[in-house]
């Protein structure tokens, strides 16, 4: 995903003069899998973990977290894979905010990228009223609410 990532930021910054078609199919193709990794990695429906559920919420936020890693995994006692800054070592729930704060930081870059893909998509110079320029830019609305209900989610359940 970090590289999906990069790489539609790169295509999104390039100052060609002219970005035809094709550009837009890339960058949207990339978006589209950034966005599933996320929903899937939520769940599935776009929502994050359910706080109720200990072992789900674990497994999807080391998963999302992996997009983004800050500092080092350790093994702790139990086996599990442990962050730690230096010889500081975050306990489990501070380890479980700071791997939701992570998620959230990705998931604002993938909305930068979709604003990046709109933005693009209007300066382009196909005519709005044409089936083209409706339908790319019907598809950056579908990805925009994408990402949207994604940080919503994550936002209002990720963070209690």
């Amino acid at each position: 995903t970090k590289e999906a990532m990069r790489l539609c930021a790169r295509v999104l910054a390039c100052t060609c003069v002219k970005k035809d078609y094709s550009c837009i199919l890339a960058v949207s193709l990339l978006l589209a899998c950034i966005v599933i990794v996320f929903e899937r990695g939520s769940g599935g429906s776009g929502t994050c973990p359910d706080d109720n559920d200990d072992d789900a919420d674990a497994m999807q936020l080391d998963s999302l977290a992996a997009t983004s890693s800050a500092g080092q995994a350790a093994i702790a006692t139990d086996g599990q894979p442990r962050f730690s800054f230096g010889s500081f070592q975050l306990d489990v729930e501070d380890e479980r905010k700071l791997k939701k704060e992570i998620v959230l930081l990705q998931i604002q870059k993938v909305e930068g990228l979709v604003a990046g893909f709109q933005e693009m998509v209007r300066r382009g110079d196909r005519a709005e009223d044409t089936i083209e320029g409706k339908a790319w830019e019907a598809l950056g609305e579908v990805f925009g609410r994408k990402a949207g209900r994604l940080r919503s989610s994550w936002e209002r359940k990720g963070r209690a």
